[in-house]
């Protein structure tokens, strides 16, 4: 028996404590990323971040010539448009949101969720 328990450990030992090293970083990783948002500093600093980003890009709008400018805005909706696609895809909503939404997106979802 032991024989089998150490072809086991041999073949499945190392990929088995890769994944455990996998999920202690990610959880770790996540433990850390969390309490970072809930300083006030850390929290700002991110949003101030953002908002200088999104203000560079704004300028970088303004400056372009028309038909880059035309490329900028097409780019800005298609990316909007995967980021409502993707936030839509989350089955947690709350009923004000489901509220909010138009109709058609509404038996949309309902047509997902029955197949």
């Amino acid at each position: 028996m032991s024989r089998i328990g150490d072809v086991f450990r041999f073949l499945y030992g190392p990929p088995l404590r890769f994944l455990a090293w996998i999920a202690e970083t990610y959880t770790s990783n996540r433990n850390r990323v969390t309490s970072l948002k809930e300083n006030p500093r850390v929290a700002g600093l991110i949003r101030n971040a953002a908002i200088i980003i999104l203000l560079l890009w704004a300028l970088i709008w303004i400056f372009a010539p028309d038909e880059y400018r035309e490329r900028l805005t097409e780019e800005f909706k298609t990316q909007i448009e995967k980021y409502n696609a993707d936030s839509q895809d989350s089955p947690a909503q709350t009923p004000a949101q489901q509220e909010s939404q138009p109709a058609a997106t509404q038996s949309l979802q309902t047509d997902q969720e029955r197949r």
